[in-house]
């Protein structure tokens, strides 16, 4: 069987940072959180394909849904993001 191809997208927020305000080193950290984000997410979907190979009757509805839980859970506990607020 094909393995399905998946997208994964985060965005750190509405807010405004200048470009001009922004240094090169807070544009990595953010560039890394963003990172961890993605990484979060990914990680559930690979731990699922995975698990799909060994166990063909575990089920995918909520393998999306965690997955996006993950990059946000952790951008809400990142300093740099104001997810979860508001």
């Amino acid at each position: 069987m094909p393995q399905k191809r998946v997208v994964l997208a985060v965005h750190g927020g509405a807010g405004i940072i200048l470009r001009s305000a922004l240094t090169p080193e807070m544009e990595a950290e953010y560039r890394s959180a963003l990172q961890d984000a993605l990484s979060a997410g990914y990680a559930v979907l690979d731990r699922s394909r995975r698990d799909d190979a060994t166990n063909s009757n575990s089920g995918q509805e909520d393998v999306a849904i965690d997955a996006v839980e993950a990059a946000v859970r952790c951008m809400e506990d990142c300093t740099l993001f104001n997810a979860g607020k508001g």
